[in-house]
């Protein structure tokens, strides 16, 4: 096979191989000797190319040499783009994503909630560059919008879930409360219904008041949410067993009196064990 390069680095291995036969060798120090001798002007050369001439002198010298031909690698036709970076295959002829691609590729906001990665993530130069060289057709968004309008997207696919297999079904409220690793005092309220409990709000009520007035009102809201958006049909509520929450409790159940008001038996069982033993 033909080797292709450039002409002085041809003809200086011509002359300095030894399975070049001898008239090969000899045309190619001719060819040199009259390119140094007129530097300045293209030398007319031999009546063969450079490239003729090893192509000959290979198939000649293997017939008689106990060296096997060498091997070169065949490369298909094409771009040479193709050939001589992975980031440029990937990166030409790529066109940006149509509508339909890029409203799917808002799962990313999915990826991050998951994950627990925090939303300033997607502004970082390195995940940049990386979206950049193996997704180049997508439109990356940024911290505020991936924490603002696209998460405002997810919550409303996951309340058209829930309210898809628990409207129109018996429901009743759940609600506790903890302490996070950063101390904050956090209140989660949850519903139950159809055979599955989900998580609908938690709120940080660390500069809150924390009475039964505060609680009362926060259980009303989510009784409301939970009938107005999921389309539940409340018929209890179920609390931790604190001071306030049994008194919000209470209150609730005078202003509510065809719910199902219960303290929460989880608690009441660790307390006593705590308390016995």
């Amino acid at each position: 096979m033909p080797i292709t390069g450039r002409l002085k680095s041809i003809r200086n291995h011509l002359i300095a191989c030894a399975r070049v036969s001898e008239e090969v060798r000899a045309e190619a120090q001719s060819d040199k000797d009259k390119s140094e001798q007129h530097p300045r002007v293209k030398a007319p050369g031999p009546s063969k190319s450079i490239t003729a001439l090893y192509t000959g002198s290979q198939k000649r010298s293997c017939a008689n040499s106990e060296l096997p031909p060498e091997k070169h690698t065949h490369l298909k036709s094409g771009p040479v783009s193709h050939v001589t970076g992975a980031a440029s295959s990937i990166t030409q002829n790529i066109l940006p994503f149509d509508t339909q691609t890029q409203s799917e590729f808002s799962d990313l906001c999915r990826t991050f909630v998951s994950a627990g990665w925090a939303w300033s993530t997607i502004d970082n130069p390195e995940v940049r560059a990386l979206f950049a060289k193996y997704i180049p057709g997508a439109a990356v968004p940024g911290r505020k919008k991936l924490s603002g309008p696209l998460l405002q997207i997810e919550l409303k696919k996951v309340e058209d879930r829930i309210t898809k297999r628990m409207a129109g079904h018996y429901g009743t409220l759940q609600c506790d409360g903890w302490k996070n690793v950063k101390k904050n005092h956090l209140l989660a309220f949850m519903v139950s219904a159809a055979g599955e409990v989900h998580c609908t709000h938690v709120h940080n009520v660390s500069a809150a008041h924390k009475n039964a007035a505060a609680l009362l009102d926060m259980m009303k809201d989510e009784l409301g949410y939970n009938e107005a958006t999921l389309g539940v049909v409340n018929i209890g509520a179920c609390s931790d067993a604190s001071g306030e929450s049994r008194a919000a409790r209470s209150r609730l159940l005078a202003q509510m009196p065809h719910l199902l008001i219960v303290d929460c038996y989880s608690h009441q069982v660790r307390l006593w064990f705590v308390t016995t033993f």
